[in-house]
């Protein structure tokens, strides 16, 4: 959906610019568009920002259906640098406060935000995984030290428990 919007933009605003008989800026792909005071200029950033905000809503609910859908923090760190990359180019070519940009930024912002609160979860189960096998691993040393069979130490907490 993202790279849809994108090319939507591109057409739209290669069409306004010949609407208005806007010459071209010849700026090469990926540059930061450098908006004009012109009148016509004004003109096509408003209707870009009319064409593109009824998007945002749409836009918004598909990245938060996507990102809910993730429990690994790697495809979340993907999802928030592909939306971050989308980002910069909708505000490269659409600018900064058009509505589309800032939706944008808000789902960058919540998708690091995400994926950092998983990060930490996964870092904590671990860590109490890991705790755990410690105190097994003690307590069998312990017992066996003790001259008890391994049927009667402890035995280490199922995954299901978690």
């Amino acid at each position: 959906m993202l790279a849809w919007v994108h090319q939507t933009i591109a057409a739209e605003r290669e069409f306004l610019e010949s609407l208005f008989d806007i010459k071209s800026d010849m700026r090469m792909v990926g540059s930061v568009r450098k908006f004009g005071k012109s009148e016509e200029e004004e003109w096509i950033q408003e209707l870009m920002d009319a064409a593109m905000c009824k998007v945002s809503v749409p836009l918004r609910v598909r990245v938060q259906q996507t990102i809910r859908s993730q429990e690994s923090s790697i495809v979340s760190f993907k999802i928030a640098n592909l939306l971050q990359f989308y980002m910069l180019t909708m505000q490269r070519t659409i600018g900064e406060d058009a509505l589309l940009s800032q939706t944008l930024h808000e789902l960058v912002f919540q998708r690091y935000t995400a994926a950092v609160s998983t990060l930490t979860m996964h870092s904590k189960n671990h860590r109490g995984c890991i705790q755990d096998l410690f105190r097994l691993h003690r307590s069998t040393r312990a017992g066996i030290a003790r001259g008890c069979s391994r049927e009667s130490l402890p035995q280490a907490p199922s995954s299901n428990s978690r």
